[in-house]
């Protein structure tokens, strides 16, 4: 374990985290916020959430982005005040910098603007990101974003298929994932990475069916091998469940034999495992696990909500809404 602060800064935060659980994003608010007619009023049912409390401030957010927004920045400033050295901090602004680079991206090749929202947060600011990308000036990124956008492009040109930009981007983003993990030293942090890994590749696995996932798309890090990922290139769900189930996920090993019959069904499965995963963590009193582990929630919670508010704007059905919801925000465990 890495003790970032002396363990008194921990047991405030681990405190403070469990004062926010007492307005947490649980099965009454998603309940709530699904029966919504618009956004305005599912933002009034959130202000009795502790989303409140990264407002507190900040003003009245007049979207949901933008609250978003707001608590990323607020999640980001816990981070960072209970941190030392930025280390942790980065993990997180590292994954925003490559969400947006994929938004960006897809925007690009479909031709039809943006594929979702941008997130300020990352370690390039958007005002220098987007007219980079939009312009084709990769060298003035950092070295490994550079990288990862010409990569990302170049798999495009030769696939035509705009999952390739997903593909190339997640491996890359767990490249640096990987080498920033070792300055945190935190076994915990690590394995939740492993298990992202895994989760990863069975997902593409199941959604790329008889295509095959191209050799080259699989992220590093998990617990099943590559070699065993690259048997499996173009198997059925039986046998890709199989090998869930040989590697200890048997949380997803259902899901993954159900689809694609349910091809939701994974990725609800997913979220829970993770959550499970780190919610232990939530209540250590020492080192980076519970900073992290609060980070992740956060994450989730802004995911599940914008899943919500984004869909019942489209006019979607809450039926078809809820299926995409994690078991923990419908009752299950957290």
């Amino acid at each position: 374990m890495s003790r970032y602060r002396p363990d008194a800064g921990y047991a405030f935060i681990t405190g403070a985290i469990r004062a926010l659980e007492t307005r947490e994003i649980g099965a009454e608010v998603v309940r709530q916020v699904a029966g919504t007619g618009s956004e305005a009023e599912a933002m009034a049912v959130l202000r009795g959430t502790y989303l409140q409390e990264c407002a507190a401030g900040r003003g009245d957010p007049g979207s949901f982005p933008q609250l978003a927004g707001w608590v990323r920045a607020w999640m980001l400033e816990i981070i960072d005040r209970f941190s030392r050295g930025g280390e942790l901090m980065a993990l997180f602004r590292l994954e925003f910098d490559y969400h947006n680079i994929k938004v960006l991206l897809r925007g690009r090749a479909s031709g039809r603007g943006l594929s979702g929202p941008l997130m300020q947060e990352g370690t390039v600011s958007l005002e220098e990101l987007v007219p980079v990308i939009q312009e084709g000036r990769y060298g003035e990124l950092p070295a490994s974003l550079g990288g990862a956008v010409e990569e990302c492009e170049s798999r495009f040109r030769d696939s035509g298929d705009p999952r390739s930009i997903d593909l190339a981007a997640d491996r890359r983003l767990f490249q640096d994932l990987l080498g920033r993990l070792d300055q945190i030293g935190s076994p915990f942090i690590r394995g939740y990475y492993r298990l992202l890994a895994d989760l990863t590749n069975l997902q593409g696995l199941l959604a790329t069916g008889g295509d095959g996932l191209p050799a080259w798309a699989f992220v590093p890090g998990g617990e099943i091998a590559v070699e065993t990922l690259e048997r499996h290139r173009g198997a059925g769900t039986g046998e890709i469940a199989a090998v869930a189930r040989a590697a200890g996920l048997e949380s997803v090993e259902t899901a993954a034999a159900a689809y694609p019959e349910d091809i939701l069904a994974f990725g609800r499965e997913s979220a829970r495992t993770l959550a499970e995963y780190r919610r232990g963590a939530r209540y250590d009193i020492c080192g980076a696990e519970p900073l992290f582990a609060f980070g992740k929630t956060v994450e989730a919670d802004i995911a599940v909500l914008g899943t919500l508010i984004g869909g019942r704007g489209a006019g979607l059905p809450v039926e078809l809404i809820m299926k995409r919801v994690p078991p923990q925000y419908t009752g299950g465990t957290r």
